[in-house]
């Protein structure tokens, strides 16, 4: 059996899926395998992948007809054979060290981390953008607070005390054990149905482990593409989706939580509200103040603007918000796009 199964869903990412498994074959910890999910790619990804498995007898190739992301990642689950898994989106890539470093803390237990959280780089449009982890020093969490950790991927709540801030969502850059997942049955959602099918993972994971730990490591590079609003096909039901992550999650933490949690959700629905009038404002040209105006009366982001002061919004974002919630739609919504262009000019 090996330390790690580390599993790439594949689907026409030909430019980019060289560097991803370079990076994987490449591991200072040898005792891996690397899983390649061929999703009904419709380029050359197949038979780079053929060839990978004839090159490294650690490769294990799986191809599959195309259903999404989150279903991919199911079918590595059940191939894998190792004590810890790991997801590795194909047109990002692991640090050489990533496995090691992140294996070495679950030695440090005894293998009794049921998930290790590990640190990663962002670039945006293969320039280096910055580094984003949770924690400056390792923290271990036991059970009751794996618990309350879900809290805190979801959102930020300033006034309470915990070992981190905020837990990133995302499945990536991470190490989770397989019999964890597997003992209580955990698999991926499919994006189609839902929209931030990690956060819907993590959601029903997180309160399920006994140790959780979260180090400073950089073990990761998530490498961020943004495409020309002219060529890029714009999600219309964006808001929609939102609104079903909104609801299944408070449909949960009211299920499985007896503690006070409006301000952990209220920072979830701001959070998704937020991204979600980005994305609009950037692809979709019938974006209005009209638009704003509907998304803004969803009666769980009218029920969070009352907690905006308490979640450590930035001052920028919490002037938005006052002036949706006072129903200057308008001017809001020129605030905002204002805002959002002079974030893309600092990117560039």
């Amino acid at each position: 059996m090996s330390k790690i199964s580390i599993i790439i869903p594949i689907y026409n990412v030909e430019a980019y899926l060289p560097r991803c498994v370079h990076a994987a074959r490449s591991q200072t910890l040898a005792d891996i395998e690397i899983i390649l999910v061929d999703d009904g790619s419709p380029d050359n990804c197949p038979a780079l992948c053929d060839s990978y498995a004839l090159e490294d007898q650690r490769i294990k190739v799986i191809h599959k007809n195309n259903e999404g992301l989150g279903l991919a990642r199911n079918t590595g689950i059940d191939a894998a054979s190792s004590d810890y898994v790991m997801f590795v989106d194909s047109d990002d890539y692991l640090e050489r060290d990533a496995c090691e470093r992140l294996y070495s803390h679950a030695d440090s237990c005894n293998g009794e981390a049921d998930m290790i959280m590990g640190g990663y780089n962002i670039y945006r449009n293969e320039k280096f953008d910055r580094v984003s982890r949770d924690t400056d020093a390792t923290v271990v969490l036991n059970d009751a607070e794996c618990k309350e950790a879900m809290l805190f991927m979801l959102g930020s709540n300033p006034e309470a005390k915990f070992p981190v801030r905020k837990i990133n969502g995302a499945a990536w850059h991470s190490l989770y054990k397989l019999s964890t997942l597997r003992d209580n049955d955990l698999y991926f959602f499919s994006e189609r149905q839902y929209i931030s099918e990690d956060i819907h993972f993590h959601m029903r994971l997180m309160p399920q482990c006994h140790k959780i730990i979260i180090v400073p490591d950089i073990v990761y590079n998530y490498c961020m593409r943004f495409s020309n609003t002219l060529t890029t096909k714009v999600r219309k039901d964006k808001w929609q989706k939102e609104i079903d992550l909104i609801d299944a999650a408070t449909q949960y933490v009211k299920a499985h939580y007896s503690q006070d949690y409006s301000v952990w959700l209220a920072s979830f629905v701001i959070g998704r509200y937020i991204d979600a009038l980005g994305y609009m404002m950037h692809y979709d040209p019938d974006m209005n103040a009209g638009k704003l105006q509907e998304m803004s009366n969803y009666m769980q982001v009218q029920h969070s603007l009352a907690y905006r002061k308490r979640t450590g919004l930035s001052k920028a974002k919490e002037l938005f918000l006052d002036l949706v919630n006072s129903r200057h739609y308008k001017l809001a919504y020129c605030v905002y796009r204002q805002y959002t262009r002079l974030k893309s000019i600092v990117n560039k």
